[in-house]
Protein backbone atom coordinates (compact mmCIF):
# COMPACT_ATOMS: atom_id res chain seq x y z
CA UNK A 1 0.00 0.00 0.00
CA UNK A 2 1.06 3.54 -1.02
CA UNK A 3 0.29 6.85 1.10
CA UNK A 4 1.50 10.27 1.41
CA UNK A 5 3.48 10.84 4.37
CA UNK A 6 0.61 13.41 5.54
CA UNK A 7 -2.04 10.33 5.30
CA UNK A 8 0.10 8.09 7.15
CA UNK A 9 0.41 10.56 9.74
CA UNK A 10 -3.07 11.25 9.88
CA UNK A 11 -3.31 7.01 10.07
CA UNK A 12 -0.88 6.80 13.28
CA UNK A 13 -2.50 9.77 14.74
CA UNK A 14 -6.00 7.81 14.70
CA UNK A 15 -4.38 4.65 16.06
CA UNK A 16 -2.08 6.10 18.45
CA UNK A 17 -2.90 9.52 19.65
CA UNK A 18 0.06 9.38 22.55
CA UNK A 19 2.84 8.84 19.61
CA UNK A 20 3.88 5.36 20.57
CA UNK A 21 3.16 3.77 17.11
CA UNK A 22 3.17 0.01 17.60
CA UNK A 23 4.74 -1.69 14.30
CA UNK A 24 4.75 -5.26 13.43
CA UNK A 25 7.37 -7.07 11.62
CA UNK A 26 6.37 -8.38 8.36
CA UNK A 27 8.54 -11.78 8.83
CA UNK A 28 8.14 -12.95 12.78
CA UNK A 29 4.76 -10.95 13.88
CA UNK A 30 6.99 -9.26 16.73
CA UNK A 31 4.94 -6.22 17.99
CA UNK A 32 7.04 -3.38 18.76
CA UNK A 33 6.55 -0.01 19.78
CA UNK A 34 8.13 3.29 18.81
CA UNK A 35 9.32 3.36 23.07
CA UNK A 36 10.59 -0.30 22.56
CA UNK A 37 12.92 1.20 19.74
CA UNK A 38 14.04 3.97 22.26
CA UNK A 39 14.58 1.67 24.72
CA UNK A 40 17.12 0.00 23.25
CA UNK A 41 18.72 3.03 21.51
CA UNK A 42 18.26 1.50 18.07
CA UNK A 43 18.08 5.00 15.55
CA UNK A 44 15.26 5.83 14.54
CA UNK A 45 15.55 5.64 10.84
CA UNK A 46 15.34 1.96 12.18
CA UNK A 47 11.75 1.99 13.67
CA UNK A 48 8.61 0.18 11.86
CA UNK A 49 11.60 -0.61 9.55
CA UNK A 50 13.65 -3.29 10.69
CA UNK A 51 12.87 -5.66 13.68
CA UNK A 52 14.21 -4.85 16.80
CA UNK A 53 15.51 -7.98 17.37
CA UNK A 54 18.60 -6.69 15.08
CA UNK A 55 19.20 -4.38 18.59
CA UNK A 56 19.29 -7.51 20.98
CA UNK A 57 22.45 -9.95 22.11
CA UNK A 58 20.21 -12.99 20.42
CA UNK A 59 17.57 -12.80 18.36
CA UNK A 60 16.04 -15.48 15.53
CA UNK A 61 17.49 -15.40 12.62
CA UNK A 62 14.42 -14.03 10.04
CA UNK A 63 16.03 -16.51 7.49
CA UNK A 64 17.27 -19.71 7.50
CA UNK A 65 20.09 -20.50 9.59
CA UNK A 66 20.52 -21.08 13.28
CA UNK A 67 18.08 -19.49 15.81
CA UNK A 68 15.69 -20.07 12.22
CA UNK A 69 11.70 -20.18 12.30
CA UNK A 70 10.44 -21.35 16.00
CA UNK A 71 13.71 -22.31 17.05
CA UNK A 72 14.23 -19.31 19.17
CA UNK A 73 11.45 -17.09 20.03
CA UNK A 74 10.89 -13.11 20.04
CA UNK A 75 11.60 -11.06 17.32
CA UNK A 76 14.38 -11.43 14.14
CA UNK A 77 17.34 -10.12 12.89
CA UNK A 78 15.21 -8.80 9.46
CA UNK A 79 16.41 -5.30 8.13
CA UNK A 80 13.90 -3.66 5.76
CA UNK A 81 17.05 -2.57 3.57
CA UNK A 82 18.44 -6.21 3.32
CA UNK A 83 18.01 -8.61 -0.16
CA UNK A 84 14.64 -9.26 0.48
CA UNK A 85 12.20 -6.02 1.19
CA UNK A 86 9.42 -6.87 2.40
CA UNK A 87 8.08 -3.79 4.13
CA UNK A 88 4.19 -3.43 3.31
CA UNK A 89 3.55 0.56 3.53
CA UNK A 90 5.05 2.64 1.26
CA UNK A 91 4.94 6.08 2.40
CA UNK A 92 6.23 9.00 0.08
CA UNK A 93 7.60 11.62 1.49
CA UNK A 94 8.35 15.69 0.03
CA UNK A 95 12.06 16.61 0.31
CA UNK A 96 13.09 20.47 0.81
CA UNK A 97 13.45 20.59 -2.47
CA UNK A 98 10.55 19.25 -4.11
CA UNK A 99 11.49 16.16 -5.34
CA UNK A 100 9.76 12.66 -3.29
CA UNK A 101 11.00 10.11 -1.85
CA UNK A 102 9.96 6.73 -1.19
CA UNK A 103 10.11 4.42 2.42
CA UNK A 104 9.15 1.45 2.83
CA UNK A 105 7.53 0.75 6.42
CA UNK A 106 6.06 -1.91 8.44
CA UNK A 107 2.17 -1.85 8.71
CA UNK A 108 0.27 -0.01 11.99
CA UNK A 109 0.42 -3.38 15.04
CA UNK A 110 -3.16 -2.09 15.62
CA UNK A 111 -5.71 -1.86 12.93
CA UNK A 112 -3.39 -2.27 10.27
CA UNK A 113 -3.65 -0.53 6.99
CA UNK A 114 -3.63 -3.41 4.60
CA UNK A 115 -6.20 -4.86 6.25
CA UNK A 116 -8.91 -1.79 6.74
CA UNK A 117 -10.24 1.23 4.24
CA UNK A 118 -8.65 5.01 4.66
CA UNK A 119 -10.83 7.30 4.85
Amino acid sequence: MKLTYLEWLKESEKRYPDGNIAFTCPVCKHRQTVSDYKAVNAPDGTIGFSCIGRFHDTCRAAFGGRGAGKERSGPCDYAGGGLFRLNPITVVCKKPDGSEEEIQIFDFADDPLEDSPRG
